[in-house]
């Protein structure tokens, strides 16, 4: 996950956007299922999310954390923790780069 792209903050219309991640969902790439959620919980920090991206928003994670939880060997508990402290502390670095530069 660390080479991971940035996920840019999408102002398009949910309908347009829901198009844009179901598309990269299906491609079956890990990386794309995390670009997603990544899209999804910045989304989250702006506003909240409609019921559709709420559900999305669960879909990911669990794809996610079935793909992560298979490669490790690990439970699927488990992997949802990894996710989480890792955007959890991509966020920690985001807002202490954007303090330092302030």
């Amino acid at each position: 996950m660390e080479g991971a792209k940035k996920a840019p903050i999408d102002h398009q219309t949910w309908n347009r956007r829901y198009r844009d991640y179901m598309e990269r969902i299906q491609t079956g790439e890990a990386l794309e299922v995390g670009i997603v959620l990544a899209s999804l919980l910045r989304l989250q920090a702006d506003k909240d999310l409609s019921f559709g991206e709420r559900k999305l928003l669960d879909y990911t994670k669990t794809l996610l954390s079935k793909e992560l939880a298979a490669c490790e060997g690990i439970t699927e508990l488990q992997a949802e923790q990894k996710i989480a402290d890792f955007f959890n502390g991509a966020q920690k670095i985001t807002h202490l780069k954007l303090v330092k530069n302030s």
